[in-house]
């Protein structure tokens, strides 16, 4: 994750007690040295550093209830943008937060695996800001912070989940 990102969710995290982590694989940093005495939970495509299920978040159900979802550089490598947040909606109580930063316009495009070059047959696509900003209300958020800076190609996204 690029410093800028990290820093915007050092800014928003609070002191939740049980996050989950979407795209939890930590390929250049992770925001669970944000919060060291929290329960975090971590689901991932692929294996590696800071996953604890393999699992496609698109379609992932669980028992497990969060205060915090955390979503860090992943929706623009997924077409199930919707689906992902409504898994984040799902697994949150009420009033918890959930956390977004990603790609928008003017970010060039890379690798989920990696970080690198986008591989053949891996999907990518900057993220719309008014698209992913309608998606979180449609599912029942409301944003709090929500910041699309073009010149780096970053979008950031702080919103609570509303009751019911």
């Amino acid at each position: 994750m690029h410093p800028e990102a990290y820093r915007f969710i050092a800014e928003t995290i609070g002191t939740p007690s049980r996050v989950l982590e979407i795209g939890s694989l930590d390929i250049n940093g992770s925001p669970r040295a944000l919060v060291l005495n929290a329960e975090w939970y971590g689901i991932d495509m692929q294996a590696g550093r800071a996953v604890d299920e393999i699992a496609d978040a698109a379609t992932w159900r669980s028992d497990k209830r969060f205060d915090l979802v955390i979503c860090a550089e992943v929706l623009e490598h997924t077409p199930a943008i919707p689906e992902l947040v409504e898994t984040a909606h799902r697994h949150l109580d009420t009033g918890g937060r959930l956390i977004v930063t990603c790609a928008t316009h003017g970010r060039e495009p890379h690798s989920a695996v990696d970080g690198g070059r986008v591989r053949a047959g891996e999907y990518y696509d900057n993220v719309d800001p008014a698209d992913c900003y309608e998606t979180v209300r449609d599912f029942g958020f409301t944003p709090l912070r929500f910041e699309a800076h073009h010149d780096r190609g970053d979008l950031y996204l702080l919103a609570v989940k509303n009751d019911g």
